[in-house]
């Protein structure tokens, strides 16, 4: 049995046992509204002639705020159940955000360059094609020589096979010879960002009519 790992929504579906079977699983409702923040803590001073120095002094986090339509229990008890027990157990999972979604823009082949090697804390990635690619969109990195390498960035720029990213490169990207020969992959079609439910309360209402209310707060984390 594969479990469900990824917040079910219309394209990722749940069966009761907490399988993720397409065929047999249930869809979980889609959203009413999506907020994403992105939070970077930086460090601002002046000197006495009026000079501003900036520094960051804190890892990048986005935040997602995610709000539901009034559900039916049958609905809310396809998310409802999955967050409490993730929220229980403080166990990573995925969410899959909507507006990111591009798999009906056309075919995203892309890979790492070759041979380079990307050191954390630069600002661009550099590819082999930029075809279909576009700025704003998410992209994440599934790296077979680095599993905490977990981190979502937003695509700021696009130019001759460089993807400028935000916040920029958390890990290193190596595909040098040294570093043998990783499996480095993109997904930029439909990109899902890894999180967890840090609030201490999932609180839900429920009507006269019985239909209910319910809202969630993630966080992005890399472990």
């Amino acid at each position: 049995m594969a479990i469900q790992t990824t917040l079910p929504d219309p394209i990722n579906r749940i069966t009761n046992s907490g399988d993720d079977s397409a065929n047999t699983g249930t869809a979980g409702p889609g959203y009413k509204t999506v907020k994403v923040s992105s939070e970077q803590q930086v460090l601002r001073d002046k000197s006495r002639s009026g000079v501003s120095y900036r520094r960051i002094n804190q890892y990048h986090m986005w935040k997602v705020d995610i709000s539901y339509n009034k559900l039916t229990k049958s609905q809310f008890n396809t998310v409802y159940p999955f967050l409490l027990q993730r929220q229980a157990w403080q166990e990573a999972f995925f969410v899959n955000l909507p507006q990111y979604d591009v798999t009906n823009r056309g075919v995203i082949a892309t890979s790492v360059a070759s041979n380079l090697l990307q050191p954390a804390g630069q600002q661009y990635l550099e590819v082999v094609n930029d075809a279909n690619i576009e700025r704003g969109d998410l992209i994440t990195i599934s790296d077979s020589t680095d599993n905490t390498h977990k981190k979502a960035y937003k695509i700021t720029a696009v130019e001759s096979n460089k993807l400028y990213v935000s916040p920029t490169l958390q890990r290193k990207v190596d595909t040098t010879s040294a570093n043998g020969s990783p499996a480095i992959t993109f997904n930029i079609a439909s990109p899902e960002m890894r999180v967890t439910c840090p609030s201490t309360n999932l609180d839900y209402t429920v009507d006269s009519s019985g239909l209910y209310t319910f809202s969630v707060k993630l966080e992005e984390t890399l472990s």
